[in-house]
């Protein structure tokens, strides 16, 4: 077994061995970053939150020598964004906290996209992707499941298949 492999593996167990815990203990969050909040709740106590900070810093660490390796430039700023959220999970706050997370959303999300598209040329998938990503956003399926949780199956889709992405393309 690769060590891409074994970094791959423990970023893809750490981000959904986690989602699968929360969604099976609290329900399905409104995102995976109001998830920061609804723990400090559950468990009255803030500083629960930060299992986030742990759980995206799980994920983007091990994927960081992985996107190097695999020479895409800008691969690397991605997992940097998912990195950043974990360190400002607060983005409910009108802090600095607040904008740097969104701007790792955004980048992480917007960046993300294109590098599919770009570095891994895989544009049919990327257009794809690009079309459930704005059903999702401007409600077009009619679920309530899915408009209420809208933005946690836009960052669940992107991430599960950019690490799929990674995996197929880099990894094996």
């Amino acid at each position: 077994m690769s060590w891409q492999l074994v970094l791959w593996l423990v970023s893809f167990i750490v981000f959904w061995g986690y989602g699968a815990w929360y969604i099976f203990k609290h329900g399905i969050p409104k995102s995976w970053s109001d998830t920061f909040y609804r723990l400090g709740e559950f468990y009255n106590n803030k500083n629960k939150g930060y299992i986030l900070t742990g759980v995206l810093w799980g994920m983007c660490l091990p994927l960081l020598p992985i996107a190097l390796e695999a020479g895409h430039s800008l691969m690397f700023p991605v997992v940097c964004a998912i990195g950043l959220i974990g360190a400002a999970p607060a983005f409910k706050s009108s802090t600095m906290e607040y904008w740097a997370h969104m701007i790792g959303s955004y980048v992480s999300v917007g960046l993300g996209l294109l590098v599919f598209a770009l570095s891994y040329k895989l544009y049919l998938l990327t257009g794809i992707e690009i079309a459930l990503v704005l059903a999702l956003y401007y409600e077009l399926f009619n679920s309530n499941q899915l408009k209420t949780n809208k933005t946690m199956w836009i960052e669940s889709l992107v991430i599960f298949t950019g690490q799929l992405i990674v995996l197929f393309k880099d990894v094996l």
